[in-house]
């Protein structure tokens, strides 16, 4: 009997039933271009793209997949010294993706790492850029909001000038007129008292004059007497008016001074809070790594395991 009839029927490699499909379809399926450059995947910074592949696999199938993306980082981990085959990988996303969702993701993925090798920090060239233009527009957005803050300071204060210049032309008009005002009264009382006395001074003698002449120069003082009085209580109102509108100013600076300090506090606030959230989203996101780090371990073990059993099972032969 020769070595050849030993054992009996065929393996899987010479049944055509259980051909090679991956062979097939490194054949017929469409690879794109970036898939031929050589990606050396521990100069790579991993955790860097995860933010991306979570967004690229979640876009893709209009929801997230936790397993399908813990799946991709555990191909581009790969076992200690095993070379990344990107068609292969390519071949097995097809089946979670479809094939063109799976070549443009695989066309994306890997510019990405190719870019990332270059860097001295492990991380894709894009996605630095990206960060980048977050970082200015968040510090745009803080300086229009300083700007806006400010521009509304400077707008209250215009308003308070042109009220209070506005109040003082109206005060000084009111005097100008209580002043008119007295002028003519005193001129309509003078006019008066002359009448009379040039009714009283017709036929009367010398001291009947006299005597009316030292009514009417007594009656003259009490009216000076009169509008003193009356000038300064005008003076006193003013002054006291003055001083309330100083007091009025006085009260608004300190006023627009606390809601310059309140939107300075704000602002620090709002600066802080986001802060926080960046801190907890990135100790979230250690989190998640840590779990999915837990998780592709505890496969491959299982996978190591079940290979061991695998090759450890006795062949059959025939006697």
């Amino acid at each position: 009997m020769t070595d050849a009839g030993f054992f009996r029927g065929t393996s899987t490699d010479q049944d055509a039933r259980f051909s090679n499909k991956e062979k097939k379809h490194m054949k017929t399926m469409k690879f794109e271009a970036s898939l031929d450059q050589e990606v050396d995947i521990k100069k790579v910074n991993l955790e860097t793209l995860r933010p991306w592949v979570n967004e690229r696999i979640s876009a893709m199938l209009g929801m997230e997949d936790d397993v399908l993306q813990d799946f991709v980082f555990t191909q581009l981990e790969g076992e200690d010294g095993q070379k990344i085959n990107p068609r292969r990988m390519q071949i097995q996303l097809t089946g979670f993706l479809n094939a063109k969702n799976a070549r443009v993701f695989m066309g994306e993925l890997w510019s990405h790492l190719a870019s990332a090798q270059t860097n001295p920090d492990g991380i894709p060239a894009a996605i630095l850029e990206k960060k980048k233009l977050e970082l200015q527009r968040e510090m745009e957005e803080k300086q229009a909001l300083q700007a806006r803050i400010e521009q509304d300071i400077r707008l209250r204060e215009l308003e308070q000038q042109a009220r209070a210049q506005a109040e003082q032309a109206k005060a000084q008009a009111e005097s100008k007129r209580r002043e008119s005002e007295r002028d003519r009264d005193r001129d309509r009382d003078r006019d008066q008292e002359q009448r009379r006395d040039e009714d009283r001074d017709r036929g009367t003698s010398r001291s009947d004059r006299r005597d009316r002449d030292r009514d009417r120069d007594r009656r003259e003082r009490r009216e000076r007497d009169k509008r003193r009085d009356r000038d300064r209580d005008y003076d006193r109102r003013d002054r006291d008016r003055d001083r309330d509108r100083d007091r009025d100013y006085d009260r608004k600076d300190r006023d627009r001074g606390r809601d310059r300090d309140r939107d300075r506090r704000d602002d620090r606030d709002r600066s802080r809070s986001r802060r926080e959230d960046r801190e907890r989203d990135r100790s979230s996101d250690r989190d998640k790594d840590r779990s999915s780090s837990q998780r592709r371990s505890h496969r491959r073990s299982r996978h190591s395991s079940e290979s061991d059993a695998g090759d450890a099972s006795p062949v059959k032969s025939d006697k």
